[in-house]
């Protein structure tokens, strides 16, 4: 029964995050967002890869892992709502700080 087995146990990236943030590779978002905003909007609009936690870290890569972040292509949004969200989402985010913005599942139990 294809729908009765478990094809996945966790989200993928609530475990990167966690993973990240564990090793010390996260992207520091707000930093790349004064210094790279084209690179910024390829993170946050752009497919989710290994490359975005090659940019800090232990054993880093960052001018290949730019190269590939740059390279990737867009995700197509059916409409324009996806992109007022997502700058009503940077306004809250810059005036509230990240705290108001996180989902319940990025808290501990």
């Amino acid at each position: 029964c294809r729908i009765c087995r478990i094809t996945s146990l966790t989200d993928y990236l609530i475990y990167s995050d966690d993973l990240s943030r564990t090793i010390g590779c996260r992207p520091n978002f707000i930093k790349i967002f004064f210094t790279e905003p084209k690179l910024l909007l390829k993170l946050m609009c752009g497919p989710l890869m290994n490359a975005h936690y090659r940019l800090t870290g232990p054993h880093s890569k960052p001018k290949q892992a730019r190269h590939t972040i740059l390279k990737a292509k867009w995700v197509k949004q059916p409409n324009c709502l996806y992109l007022f969200r997502l700058i009503c989402y940077v306004f809250c985010w810059l005036l509230f700080g990240i705290e108001s913005c996180k989902p319940a599942s990025w808290y501990p139990l």
